[in-house]
């Protein structure tokens, strides 16, 4: 029998491309499995970025009410077992193994990807345990993503940036086309902010899907004693805690969880005490995130231009009488140039190196970049995360602060070396 990293290393191999979007394998595989929808509610998250933050403000809400809720989420930062929780819990090794064996005695000769494998997993697990209410969120784009093989009964799109570009197009409307097909006819689609791509409207109209924008049809508001209050058709919902998690589209990304509270009141009936107390401590791992003091040490998985920009801004308002000192690594993937311009100004001294587990740049690839995008920059190369992280230790002093950014690959890195 294999162990869970043998299969995790066996889906890695299975199938000759990383991504292969479309749902006729998965969804083929899916009816050998069980063939058919949940009786819960399934709720669907999409967008470029806020996706995770959006499922906790979920999960904690429902949990905290005493429901029991299924989560999906992706990439993992320590352990492939964070993916899928069930009741507050992480699913176990043997769980995974279960999924992954049922998985692969239906498959027959139809190739999988790594994140369809886990994708049909996590579904499988939910299909024995029965929650009471289901979060999935979208790996990439939506309309042929692995999750949207379900009938389910309400979407969010949280915002749409330019990432990805070289599977979902390199304009934000053709971006958001792909993403908006996760509604569905008679079904809310949320729209987290509030200027929305006109594909978005377009496709709404165009197969019926209930639209739902953020500052038309629902407000949240701040009110003097520095809480929040959301409005929704008559409806109110005061004294809720800012978000604990940094970042101006927090608001957003909870003022979209409150509308999914407000519409499933009656099948999933939760108080304005519940959700006050489940907001006031929802944190998520990897999101501006400080992990250790003296000297304070923040890791972001930010990674694209718009996650980069909410990054920037937080690192500026940082209470610090010391240095800036930036960790940075990036996937090889990707352009780095645009992302270290918008860091212009930001950082005293930056520590670049490549990942261990993934294809990226190279420290003296970074260092060339760096040194023709930020002007007189102050950098060193170094071997590894890990070998950058001892350094900047070892040369700062306790009012520095360090900050660990570029993937979510960098985050997890760092966070093995401190033992977080």
């Amino acid at each position: 029998m294999r162990t869970l990293i043998q299969w995790l290393s066996y889906q890695k191999r299975l199938h000759h491309n990383a991504i292969d979007l479309g749902l006729d394998r998965v969804a083929q595989i899916w009816t050998n499995l069980c063939g058919k929808d949940f009786d819960c509610p399934v709720i669907l998250v999409g967008g470029t970025n806020g996706k995770g933050s959006t499922i906790q403000y979920l999960r904690s809400v429902y949990q905290t009410a005493g429901y029991a809720v299924g989560t999906y989420t992706s990439p993992h930062i320590l352990r492939y077992n964070e993916r899928i929780i069930l009741n507050n819990c992480e699913v176990s090794d043997q769980q995974l193994i279960d999924a992954f064996e049922a998985i692969e005695s239906v498959r027959s000769d139809i190739p999988l990807t790594y994140f369809e494998y886990g994708t049909l997993a996590a579904l499988w697990l939910f299909a024995l345990s029965k929650p009471d209410v289901i979060l999935l969120e979208v790996g990439m784009g939506g309309r042929l993503d692995a999750v949207n093989i379900l009938a389910h009964d309400l979407a969010i799109i949280t915002n749409v940036s330019l990432d990805h570009m070289e599977w979902l197009g390199h304009d934000i409307d053709t971006i958001a086309y792909e993403k908006v097909g996760i509604a569905r006819k008679d079904k809310p689609l949320i729209y987290a902010e509030q200027d929305v791509p006109k594909s978005i409207e377009d496709y709404c109209a165009k197969i019926g899907a209930k639209l739902v924008v953020n500052g038309y049809d629902y407000i949240l508001t701040e009110s003097a004693d520095g809480k929040l209050q959301w409005f929704h058709a008559g409806e109110k919902i005061d004294g809720i805690p800012l978000p604990q998690i940094a970042g101006q589209h927090q608001i957003h990304n909870m003022a979209a969880a409150l509308y999914v509270f407000c519409y499933f009141r009656k099948i999933l009936p939760v108080t304005d005490h519940d959700i006050r107390e489940a907001l006031s401590r929802v944190r998520l791992a990897g999101r501006f995130d400080t992990i250790a003091h003296s000297p304070e040490i923040i890791v972001d998985v930010a990674h694209n231009i718009a996650a980069i920009c909410d990054f920037v801004e937080n690192v500026r308002q940082t209470n610090s009488v010391g240095r800036k000192i930036a960790i940075f690594a990036f996937q090889k993937t990707r352009n780095c140039q645009p992302i270290l311009a918008k860091c212009t100004g930001v950082f005293d001294k930056w520590y670049v190196c490549p990942l261990r587990e993934t294809p990226s740049y190279t420290s003296r690839e970074l260092c060339q970049i760096l040194r023709g995008t930020v002007p007189e920059v102050e950098v060193e190369e170094s071997v590894s995360v890990s070998a950058a992280l001892v350094q900047a230790i070892c040369k700062t002093d306790p009012a520095d602060v360090i900050f660990a950014f570029g993937s979510f690959y960098t985050v997890s890195e760092v966070m093995m070396e401190l033992g977080v």
